[in-house]
């Protein structure tokens, strides 16, 4: 039985613990502007609140946006729905504009929007402690919850405006009570699983996923598929269709009432979309190379340099425990985390370690319990914990408050981040705002900068002309300037082939949240070898300039009286 005493003390440590983590990611929160999806992620959460427009970034369903947008009820922002960018569905572009010009103050839109992953961050974090305790014991609850609540990659992307946090909580929970109802049989269990189950399809096309491992789990409890086990993933699926009905629920009624094709629906029309991105693909970066296409080892590669050191080492203790039969509950927290992570060797959209969150949860679990559960000797038990959190520490404090950028200490820390991944990885923007505040020490008034971003630079106080390219620096010269770019146009992701290339020759005198390297030109000497600096091969497929069309658009139309010269943009909108 568990004293009142023995609950108190867990209690106040589950609430130490998630009240640390909220105060570390409200402090990155506002060290940082915008990343480069979080704008127009808002601006379409609002839209479906609003007037209902589910074609506007219609590759996400649009419960999480819905979920992140709520706030701003309250403070009733306009949107840009006149402005040519809303009508050719151009996020990055409409985003901006939503949220730059307004009658809201961009910071309070975006720490409003903020909030509210924030909280859904907390309350996974209180589903992993809640769980772990009622299967296998407090101790074994406190350390999975301390390793979430300290995991860099937690902190950066439950702070953010996006769908891949409530992709993480959502598919958990459906789990959760999934395996909660094939152990009780019982119907409101059932019914719920499948409303937990439409949430998550609700939020991510991605979660999909869940009805090949609810069915998988089913064959791993029973030992055999029976027709019932058919029929009860028909009633997940009815129910999931209801709740993403609602999540649509004003074209849903228009199909109902036979005004709109079904095959028109947002829900079957974002489907379509996310086909032909991923079988498109996008440019992608990974150790070194850019190219248009995906690898299959990508995820593997970003899990193993993405991960906490100390939950690498843990998952391999709780996997060896769980292949050893020595770890009760094993399987079906193991089994969820590898059809999910086998789901994302086919993907052809390779942007970051965010598309891998959901698989996470799972292993922290199993992390605790590997430590407490596996038959290990008191002070062996004692010796784990004690090196585990010294560790997860060392490397969390490290990181802050630049989580977006961490990676692990195996392979050197997020220094040298930028020879594995790029992109949101590392660099989505956020540290406009740092570079600033670097300016400002420096007494730099102004900027050559080449930017990966939709923030409004000259709202954060810079003043700023382009970074001439490569071609340019040939025929005119070194610029006399302070020069800034963003790490993803360094290493030649998002912009043509050479671009940049007369930078990687020069050591920077400053690098910003690791996102953002500095040059001063007045007095730069060509020192470093160039291999010492990032140089990118480029596969044959390899080669856009959205990322540029898109900066020069976004700045351009947030400045009037540069309107005249804003580069066009075509329909398409962003894949996150």
């Amino acid at each position: 039985m568990d004293p009142r005493g023995d609950r108190l003390r867990f209690a106040l440590a589950v609430a130490a613990l998630l009240v640390t983590m909220a105060a570390a990611m409200t402090m990155a929160a506002l060290e940082e502007n915008d990343t480069y999806d979080e704008a127009g992620h808002l601006a379409a959460g609002y839209a479906y609140l609003v007037i209902q427009d589910y074609g506007f970034n219609a590759e996400h369903p649009p419960l999480g946006n819905m979920l992140s947008a709520l706030p701003l009820l309250v403070l009733r922002p306009r949107l840009p729905v006149e402005h040519p960018a809303w009508r050719m569905r151009a996020a990055p572009v409409a985003g901006a504009l939503f949220l730059y010009r307004n009658r809201v103050r961009p910071d309070v839109l975006l720490l409003a929007g903020r909030a509210v992953t924030m909280l859904f961050a907390l309350l996974l974090g209180l589903v992993i402690a809640l769980w772990a305790r009622r299967h296998f014991s407090p101790a074994a609850a406190l350390l999975s919850l301390f390793l979430f609540a300290s995991d860099p990659n937690f902190l950066a992307h439950g702070h953010y405006v996006t769908t891949d946090l409530f992709a993480a909580f959502f598919i958990f929970c459906a789990c959760l009570v999934w395996l909660r109802y094939l152990s009780t049989q019982r119907l409101r269990d059932l019914l719920l699983a499948g409303l937990v189950a439409g949430a998550a399809l609700a939020v991510k096309f991605s979660a999909i996923v869940l009805w090949p491992i609810f069915a998988l789990l089913d064959l791993a409890r029973n030992r055999r598929l029976r027709a019932a086990s058919g029929l009860r993933l028909v009633i997940v699926a009815v129910l999931a269709l209801f709740v993403i009905g609602l999540s649509y629920w004003s074209e849903t009624w228009q199909v109902l009432r036979g005004e709109l094709p079904l095959s028109r629906h947002s829900f079957l029309l974002g489907l379509g979309y996310l086909a032909e991105h991923n079988r498109a693909g996008r440019p992608s970066y990974l150790l070194g190379e850019v190219a248009d296409h995906g690898w299959w080892y990508y995820f593997p590669i970003a899990f193993l340099v993405k991960t906490p050191s100390v939950l690498l080492v843990l998952s391999l203790v709780a996997l060896v425990g769980a292949l050893g039969r020595r770890l009760a509950q094993s399987g079906a927290l193991l089994l969820p985390a590898a059809v999910y992570f086998a789901l994302s060797l086919t993907s052809n959209l390779n942007l970051g370690i965010r598309h891998l969150l959901p698989v996470y949860p799972f292993l922290f679990v199993l992390a605790g319990a590997a430590v407490f559960h596996a038959g290990w000797s008191r002070r062996t038990r004692l010796a784990l914990v004690a090196l585990a959190a010294a560790f997860q520490l060392a490397e969390s404090v490290r990181a802050h408050p630049h989580y977006l950028a961490f990676f692990n200490s195996f392979v050197g820390g997020s220094a040298g981040g930028w020879r594995y991944l790029a992109d949101s990885n590392l660099d989505w923007g956020q540290d406009i705002k740092k570079l600033k505040k670097h300016l400002d020490r420096l007494g730099v008034d102004e900027v050559c900068l080449a930017y990966f971003g939709t923030t409004d630079v000259a709202y954060h106080g810079l003043r700023r002309r382009p970074l001439p390219t490569s071609r340019e620096v040939a025929s005119a010269g070194l610029p006399d300037c302070v020069a800034a770019i963003s790490m993803n146009l360094l290493l030649g992701l998002y912009v043509e082939p050479g671009s940049y290339d007369w930078l990687r020759s020069l050591p920077p005198d400053a690098v910003i949240g690791h996102s953002i390297r500095v040059y001063d030109l007045q007095k730069a000497r060509r020192a470093a070898p160039s291999e010492a600096q990032p140089q990118a091969r480029r596969g044959p497929e390899a080669g856009s300039v959205e990322a540029r069309l898109i900066e020069g658009a976004v700045q351009q139309i947030l400045d009037p009286r540069e309107q005249a010269q804003a580069p066009g943009l075509g329909e398409r909108s962003f894949v996150a």
